[in-house]
């Protein structure tokens, strides 16, 4: 098994009892209790773009993995439109020490 299973494995057992509504808010908690030290790969910052303005979102997921644990975790997006341009690691932040 991989990292990357092993920590959404894990992060669906943790976050399961919480019952979040919104991915937000999960990936509020993830930053708030500095969980991206303990889901390095799977959890990070995403460059986020919406009708031509760009920011970066901490705490979020690459898109393949945010789609099981929104469904895993019934978690609904508030209905934005706002894509995700770039995924980049919790653990190649912390590496570098510098934000994509």
């Amino acid at each position: 098994m991989g990292k990357c299973h092993e920590e959404l494995e894990q992060l669906l057992a943790e976050m399961r009892p919480l019952n979040f509504t919104y991915s937000k808010q999960l990936s509020a908690y993830i930053v708030k209790h500095q969980l991206g030290y303990k889901y390095p790969n799977i959890s990070g910052i995403v460059k986020m773009e919406e009708e031509g303005r760009e920011w970066y979102f901490h705490g979020g997921f690459p898109t393949d993995i945010y789609q099981i644990i929104c469904r895993e975790l019934n978690l609904d997006n508030q209905g934005t439109t706002a894509k995700p341009i770039k995924f980049t690691p919790f653990k190649t932040v912390y590496s570098t020490n510098e934000e994509p």
